[in-house]
């Protein structure tokens, strides 16, 4: 779990770095358990469930 400091200063300059730093510094944090939520996947039986759930998301 090293994380070179140009790696880190970039991040905390910028908020840019490898996915691989960034893991290692939210382990280094204690934090890797929020790369929970945004990487689960929800469960779909078929395609028109991903249809209607395209439907219903919120617009951005």
């Amino acid at each position: 779990m090293i994380v070179a400091f140009a790696s880190y200063k970039r991040f905390e300059q910028t908020g840019e770095t490898a996915f691989r730093s960034l893991c290692n510094i939210a382990i280094a944090l204690g934090c890797e358990q929020d790369f929970d939520e945004p990487f689960a996947h929800r469960q779909y039986m078929s395609t028109q469930e991903v249809t209607d759930a395209q439907r219903e998301a919120p617009k951005q």
